[in-house]
């Protein structure tokens, strides 16, 4: 195995190092407790130590016995799979409807006493008394899978490590195990299998919220409870597998001589179970096949795509395998020794994208102070001319994109007035990286984004009329803006050493319109969100950020209608628009759902003005 990765790009098949189980300490320590008992109890008999050290020994030689019968090693080869095994295995996965159980016990501690004839005194201790139980099940009407399918998964593995028969590839050289007297080269997996369940949609959201605060509510009945929540799926389950992999496209079964039972149980009677396990786990590749199931109170879902959706993958060589249809024949080159995916519809695409984005993320913008993104950078840059020409821009944008207006959102008086104290600049290479690409993929989506001022309602942005020159760094043909965000000054001045956060960004803002990153063209409406810091530097100071952001093709809503909101997560649009300014004369807001669509470029920090 080689140390260095490799230098190729796009998406063909692309070298990563083997990753491995380890050896825990609780391991160690039983295995250390299995030889000193051993020696123990040899030692008893022939140099007749009694009784105590030859029962102390076989304690310590037991405990190593039941902690290897109950390592991941023993559940590993008790489950032996071949290649077809495995594939027939996840089919099944796929297929299987998952199952949400809540449980609940209730209890309470009682003082119980008891006389001790030998003492002649009473002792009290608290005991716990178990009284009522519950379990109810959530009603799944249908369910998504993205767990790979079958011929998927098993490309997907050799997409990845590409040919290990192969002595010249520099990968998994370790895990290619050859069979004594055949010639036939193995691939071995240590493989598991954890469950992934999500709401495929926010009704079901809300539905599972409520089920789960209902039960427990109307089941507990006592001082004190033990709750639970339990995954399960209507088929057996089993978390670990050591799959066989041939590396000359065979289903094969016959595993290496030291995977058989009977050497298995010498090499643990003659306490080599530590070193019978490194030496599997060094020998075999550790993989995990995440079972993600996304479930609906829906008989029908209504959206396309489930609000978590794993597509698409930052890493090329999985997202090109997911991106393939699940009847798209999966091909093996028998010179090759290795599995080939034929080249999915959307590949060229993908390499349109890259070759749009590539000039300019090659490169940050030319105003930035940190250009090269070879060199991995995050910082916040404190503007040299901010006191002059770009702190007046950034005021003169304040000020004209106010609307003396106030709605639900705000926590206290409006003010008359935002008056800018700082402007920073947020230089992040690893985030820029993400949007030229995003700006790309959303440009070649489709033939034509309807232009914002073409939707119907309230016209064109309000910080597009107010930026003058800077407008030439958007691209307007894609609704590309700078809108505002409201946060803390602690907040958003933490972006320069933890990144920006979708999540957080959205949830500050409330779900009017949807889950997703919520943004405004007024500086009052993001100032609604904004909130002052209590102490320290900026004490009594607010911030908002000034971001890039895609809107690409935009759903507009004037309510807060969930029917409307779900359905435009179908894939169709980029982002929502909720104008409340045409429908009540407030704001419009602006939902995106993906973190690449958004930049968080300038931090402003600002003070209120109350007349």
């Amino acid at each position: 195995m080689s140390d260095s990765d490799s230098d190729e790009s796009g998406l063909g098949p692309q070298p990563i190092k083997s990753t491995h189980d380890d050896i825990g300490c609780i391991a160690l320590f039983a295995w250390i407790l299995g030889v000193l008992g051993a020696g123990a109890i040899i030692l008893g008999f022939a140099l007749d130590l009694g009784e105590e050290v030859i029962y102390v020994g076989l304690f310590g030689y037991i405990i190593y016995l039941v902690e290897l019968c109950r390592s991941k090693a023993c559940r590993y080869l008790a489950n032996v799979q071949s290649e077809e095994d495995f594939v027939s295995y996840i089919d099944s996965l796929q297929k299987a409807a998952p199952i949400l159980t809540f449980s609940i016990q209730n209890y309470h501690y009682e003082d119980v006493s008891t006389h001790d004839e030998s003492q002649k005194k009473w002792t009290t201790k608290s005991e716990r008394k178990n009284t009522h139980t519950a379990t109810a099940r959530f009603p799944i009407a249908s369910m998504t899978d993205e767990t790979l399918s079958p011929a998927q998964t098993v490309a997907m593995f050799h997409l990845l490590h590409h040919s290990a028969s192969s002595e010249d590839t520099g990968m998994l050289h370790e895990t290619v195990i050859r069979v004594e007297g055949t010639g036939e080269k193995r691939l071995l997996l240590t493989c598991e299998f954890p469950l992934t369940f999500l709401p495929r949609d926010t009704e079901t959201a809300t539905a599972l919220a409520r089920f789960k605060e209902d039960f427990y509510r109307s089941n507990t009945t006592d001082k004190y409870q033990d709750k639970s929540e339990t995954q399960t799926l209507t088929c057996a389950h089993a978390n670990h597998a050591m799959v066989v992999l041939s590396s000359e496209g065979q289903g094969v079964t016959e595993r290496p001589w030291w995977m058989r039972t009977p050497w298995l149980v010498v090499f643990t009677l003659l306490l080599m179970g530590l070193p019978f396990r490194c030496f599997l786990y060094r020998r075999a590749q550790k993989v995990v096949w995440h079972v993600r199931k996304h479930f609906s109170i829906f008989a029908a879902p209504t959206a396309a795509a489930p609000m978590h959706s794993l597509k698409p993958s930052c890493y090329p060589a999985v997202a090109r395998v997911g991106r393939l249809d699940p009847n798209v024949r999966i091909e093996f080159a028998r010179e090759g020794g290795f599995w080939e995916l034929p080249q999915a519809p959307e590949d060229d695409l993908q390499m349109d994208i890259e070759a749009m984005a590539g000039v300019s993320a090659a490169e940050a913008p030319d105003y930035w102070k940190n250009r090269g993104l070879h060199a991995h950078f995050r910082c916040v840059e404190l503007l040299e001319d901010a006191t002059d020409t770009m702190q007046a821009h950034i005021q003169q944008l304040l000020d004209d994109c106010f609307i003396a207006a106030a709605t639900r959102d705000r926590k206290g008086a409006l003010p008359s007035r935002l008056v800018v104290e700082m402007i920073q600049r947020v230089e992040d290479s690893a985030l820029w990286q993400k949007y030229p690409e995003c700006r790309a993929r959303i440009a070649l989506k489709t033939d034509e984004v309807t232009q914002l001022e073409d939707l119907p309602g309230s016209g064109s942005c309000k910080t597009t009329r107010s930026l003058g020159d800077l407008n030439a760094r958007l691209d307007s043909s894609i609704n590309e803006l700078y809108l505002f965000h409201g946060s803390s000054p602690a907040g958003v001045l933490g972006i320069g050493s933890s990144g920006f956060n979708l999540d957080l960004a959205g949830s500050s803002a409330g779900m009017m319109f949807g889950p997703g990153a919520y943004f405004a063209e007024a500086s009052s409406k993001g100032d609604e969100y904004a909130s002052e810091d209590p102490s320290g530097l900026f004490a009594g100071k607010c911030a908002m950020l000034l971001c890039r952001v895609v809107c690409g093709e935009l759903f507009r809503v004037e309510a807060a209608d969930p029917r409307l909101v779900q359905s435009s997560r179908t894939g169709r649009y980029d982002g929502t628009l909720g104008d409340r300014e045409h429908a009540a004369g407030t704001y419009r807001e602006f939902v995106v759902y993906d973190q690449a669509q958004v930049y968080p470029e300038y931090v402003i920090i600002y003070r209120r003005i109350f007349h």
